[in-house]
């Protein structure tokens, strides 16, 4: 029966201990989002199908196709192709983003020009995407990675773009969308990200020190470009929640 308002309720995969939503978990439930997550690197199983109104994956270190290293890498990227099939809202950071491209036909992996770290510039170029449309042409973002999107999905539309890698903010279908930074993250959290990402740094050139103090002067002015985007995410959510009640009258009977 229908009645009052539904609220959002957004999924979340979470792929470490010290890759959770952060930032961005905080202003969904600013939003009125209600976060469930999801651990399988504890032991949580991934479901088979998305009965929430979005579903949100997060980073991690292994690559999107390490399922030797993460075995629940594959039931993620079916849980993708399942959300973008049923035109659920799919925001993918960082791992998301090359797990939902690999999901939906893409291509990715070790990416040629080496690691990408840092605050980085991005040129967006998005039109009227509900989500980055309002983006200004240039955004900085913070950058930890060393694979990429190599190739986009078939019709997937390119959104941004660095001048290290092209693929930087994309959208599958009609509201699915990666992102090859991190708006979630924080100095701190950055910075133990640098404790157990020496290697990377290393072949980077980035000194540890350096990056936390950058991603700490710029953090407010990148929270500021970034917390919108978010917001605007998660209106497409509440707006999908509000459908849940007509649906679930419409449901034949069991």
């Amino acid at each position: 029966m229908t009645g009052a308002l539904s609220a959002a309720r957004i999924l979340v995969i979470e792929h470490e201990r010290d890759a959770g939503a952060s930032l961005v978990g905080e202003w969904l439930r600013e939003c009125g989002v209600q976060l469930d997550v999801c651990r399988p690197h504890l032991g949580g199983a991934v479901p088979e199908l998305v009965a929430h109104d979005g579903l949100l994956v997060l980073g991690g270190a292994m690559g999107a196709l390490d399922d030797d290293v993460a075995p629940w890498l594959p039931a993620v990227r079916s849980l993708l192709r399942q959300a973008v099939h049923d035109g659920i809202p799919v925001w993918g950071i960082c791992l998301g983003a090359q797990l939902l491209a690999a999901a939906s036909g893409g291509q990715v992996g070790l990416g040629a020009a080496g690691p990408e770290v840092g605050v980085v510039p991005l040129q967006f170029d998005a039109g009227d995407d509900p989500v980055f449309g309002a983006m200004p042409d240039v955004a900085h973002a913070v950058q930890f990675h060393q694979d990429s999107v190599s190739l986009l999905p078939e019709g997937a539309t390119l959104l941004a773009r660095s001048s290290a890698y092209a693929n930087q903010v994309f959208r599958v279908g009609s509201c699915a969308w990666g992102v090859q930074c991190h708006p979630e993250v924080t100095a701190a959290q950055v910075e133990e990200w640098t404790r157990d990402g020496s290697e990377l740094l290393g072949r980077a050139g980035v000194d540890a020190w350096e990056l936390v103090d950058e991603v700490r002067s710029r953090q407010e002015e990148i929270q500021a470009v970034w917390e919108p985007v978010a917001r605007r995410w998660a209106a497409l959510a509440h707006a999908r929640a509000q459908q849940r009640p007509a649906l679930e009258d419409t449901a034949p009977a069991s």
